[in-house]
């Protein structure tokens, strides 16, 4: 699956619209799932087998997937989850992480197919 929705890349100032879940890793000890979230200009330039914009943002996330339940969709879920009434603190928030409620409120869409120039 792939997330919809545009943000702007800070470090080279340019917008994203489309972000695939790259890499996920759930750590038991710390209660955390991060997700290794790869952006790009377009689902076009993703299909057109561009390279993403920039390096992959880390983001840590508060939970793990329920036992059995696929970490990858379950990340998804996790990031497009609206942000708490202000006041709530995420205690994945700490300074010099990544927003955590970057992707709030994206659309999940079905992956688009990738095609690798020859």
């Amino acid at each position: 699956m792939a997330l919809k929705k545009t943000i702007l890349i800070d470090a080279i100032g340019v917008p994203a619209a489309y972000h695939v879940i790259d890499g996920v890793n759930v750590s038991r000890s710390s209660n955390t799932t991060s997700a290794m979230v790869l952006s790009y200009y377009t689902e076009e330039t993703f299909k057109a087998g561009k390279s993403p914009l920039g390096m992959a943002t880390a983001i840590a996330l508060t939970g793990i997937p329920p036992e059995g339940a696929d970490s990858f969709r379950h990340a998804e879920q996790m990031l497009v989850q609206a942000k708490p009434a202000e006041g709530d603190t995420d205690p994945t928030q700490y300074f010099g992480t990544q927003n955590r409620y970057l992707f709030s409120g994206a659309e999940i869409v079905a992956d688009a197919v990738k095609t690798i120039p020859a």
